[in-house]
């Protein structure tokens, strides 16, 4: 695995990508930033007593992200930061009460109607705050996540709760192992139903549905990594890339084509293509959950650490910190 720089392949700036011309290797995209707003809200809610979070605290701090600091003292990011975040303030405006159809709009409404992965990228730190609870950590990403609809608000609490599980599992030391661990969490993912999605009638619960099928296509491929495209691309009924459906597919189903190796699964995440930071970055918070920090190597480890500094003026040693008060509070 080797990070690359932006500037032979995507040199301009993008509202759901890059806001730097000709990015340095280890710059973030919109799936860091919306763990931004996350962090934010916790901090602020920790600072004013305020704890539980509620969706109304997040909202607020997704309609004041734009002028936080490291956005306003960087003026080339407002314009991007009001394109990447406009869908998503509306929403936060209906749910803050604003009912003003110039600013804000029905979180129903969010994307179209379609289950998204916005859960997915912002909500993954909340398992740290549950480690070990996945039924807290699934009601709370459930309660938060007003930019999730249909689908998604199942897909991406499971997720969150199979990652609270991830975190207090032992270290594993070989494939067998790792499987044994994965299996954990999957188990977790599919039996944390406070609200009695397999109790429906008539049809199947989201979040088994797809990792069933992620389990089907990767035993189906075999050694053939064509194989589990094509099958990804004929049978996931994918319309958009960053349907949260879609990247458990593609997360789950790679890692068990690849024996539950993170780092081949990541390379092959990458290799596939389409929304590639967000099946990245899922895979790399239940591996790092699982492995711990020095899974990533060094020269992995220190582009990002020191590009979410000089972009955002963020330091992910004080969001642990943050995290483990919060956790404790």
């Amino acid at each position: 695995l080797k990070l690359m720089p932006y500037e032979r392949f995507r040199p301009e700036t993008e509202a759901y990508g890059q806001w730097q011309t000709n990015a340095p290797a280890g710059t973030v995209t919109d799936d860091t930033r919306h763990k931004m707003v996350l962090i934010t809200a916790l901090r602020d809610a920790q600072a004013n007593a305020r704890l539980p979070l509620t969706q109304q605290d997040l909202a607020r701090a997704y309609l004041q992200f734009a002028d936080a600091p490291a956005i306003v003292s960087r003026p080339q990011y407002r314009d991007l930061c009001e394109e990447s975040f406009r869908e998503f303030a509306k929403a936060a405006h209906w749910v803050l009460g604003n009912r003003h159809l110039e600013q804000a709009a029905p979180p129903d409404r969010i994307w179209g109607g379609v289950p998204t992965c916005c859960g997915q990228m912002t909500m993954l730190p909340l398992a740290a705050l549950y480690a070990g609870r996945p039924e807290d950590a699934y009601r709370a990403t459930y309660e938060l996540s007003f930019f999730d609809v249909g689908p998604a608000k199942d897909i991406n609490a499971a997720l969150v709760a199979g990652l609270s599980v991830a975190l207090v599992q032992p270290k594993p030391t070989n494939e067998q192992s790792r499987q044994a661990v994965w299996h954990n969490i999957t188990t977790a993912m599919r039996t944390t139903d406070p609200y009695q999605y397999d109790q429906i009638p008539f049809v199947t619960r989201p979040i088994v549905q797809w990792l069933d099928f992620a389990s089907e296509v990767a035993r189906d491929a075999t050694d053939r990594p064509k194989r589990l495209y094509e099958r990804l691309l004929r049978d996931g009924q994918v319309q958009y890339f960053w349907e949260s459906h879609f990247i458990v597919a593609l997360v789950f189903s790679t890692l068990e084509f690849c024996n539950y190796d993170p780092l081949a699964a990541l390379a092959m995440i990458l290799d596939f293509g389409h929304d590639t930071d967000s099946g990245a970055q899922l895979l790399g918070a239940l591996a790092g959950a699982i492995h711990g920090p020095n899974l990533f190597a060094q020269e992995l480890q220190k582009p990002v650490l020191a590009q979410l500094d000089a972009d955002y003026d963020v330091s992910l040693e004080e969001w642990v910190a943050l995290l483990d008060e919060v956790g404790k509070a």
